[in-house]
């Protein structure tokens, strides 16, 4: 014990007579620890931590390849589409980006970040709901009325956690919209938002205009390889009905999905989007990043042993 105390006094001295090589261990060693924090934070948030949406592993998500690239993005009457092929999908639903948010009015005005989504929207991301309920299809339906569901954050911070907020309205861009119910505090979209209204897409709609995503569940038993082969045989049926003429590039394109748990949305740490990152991929990535943060340390301690040996 004697000669431990003795060691660490000795160098305790050594670190105060030579200021610089103290400051370049520290930084070297801060530098190692923060980085080796943040690759875990990464890991876990991609790769270990578990999805809470319900049968996560048999969510996926429409991405539309073509020659101009690719992105998860959809049109009306493509969505329609989709809606039919319930031999592979058990629940399919539409959520936009947001844009940029809502006007909400009243004694203290302040903008809102909202989406528009679809009635199958919060069933399939397993919402909870902590009063009222969300919405019906009628109300997903064409002038289905001006509804709202609220986020606790927003039913908490604006409305004081009111829990006869259901049933009242609030006015939203001037006009009155009802609150049908309010989400748990755990549930976080991607998409982020305060309120949710229904897209309220009109099934016989033409427009072929790409504005909004679409995400949906595999039937039990229904592998994303079998599902992708539906989508090009419905695909190419879509076409030859309504003659589609696109936008070049997007008519050539071609529809596929990809594995909603592969996509992880990490705002609080990283506000990165993680899309359709295959595992193997991944821990490729990580592991490059390892390597060279390794080197980096590695690099900064013996640039500390040679200072230390100069001296």
């Amino acid at each position: 014990m004697a000669n431990l105390w003795h060691d660490l006094k000795h160098s305790l001295r050594s670190l105060f007579k030579n200021p610089g090589f103290t400051i370049a261990a520290v930084a070297a060693l801060a530098l190692g620890i923060g980085t080796n924090t943040a690759i875990f934070t990464v890991v876990n948030t991609v790769l270990l931590k578990p999805l809470t949406y319900p049968d996560a592993d048999r969510i996926v998500e429409f991405l539309l390849t073509s020659p101009d690239g690719k992105g998860a993005i959809a049109s009306p009457t493509k969505y329609n589409n989709w809606r039919q092929q319930t031999s592979v999908f058990q629940d399919i639903a539409a959520y936009d980006f947001g844009g940029p948010g809502f006007n909400l009015t009243g004694d203290h005005p302040e903008q809102v970040h909202g989406i528009h989504v679809g009635e199958a929207y919060f069933r399939l991301f397993g919402a909870p709901v902590m009063l009222g309920r969300t919405f019906t299809p009628q109300e997903d339906s064409p002038n289905g009325g001006k509804v709202v569901v609220l986020s606790y954050g927003l039913w908490q911070r604006r409305f004081g956690g009111n829990p006869n907020i259901v049933g009242s309205a609030i006015p939203l861009g001037g006009e009155p919209y009802t609150v049908v119910g309010v989400l748990g505090k755990s549930f976080v979209s991607d998409p982020e938002a305060d309120v949710w209204l229904p897209f309220q897409i009109d099934p016989n709609s033409t427009n072929q205009g790409h504005f909004f995503q679409a995400a949906a569940r595999l039937r039990p038993g229904v592998t994303l390889a079998q599902a992708n082969a539906q989508m090009k045989v419905a695909a190419d049926q879509f076409r030859r009905r309504e003659h589609v003429t696109l936008h070049r590039g997007l008519d050539r394109g071609r529809i596929r999905l990809v594995a909603g748990g592969q996509r992880r949305v990490q705002r609080e740490q990283t506000k990165m989007i993680v899309m359709c990152f295959p595992r193997r991929r991944t821990w490729t990535i990580v592991a490059d990043i390892a390597e060279a943060v390794d080197s980096i340390f590695s690099t900064a301690t013996n640039f500390c042993v040679f200072l230390h040996a100069s001296r």
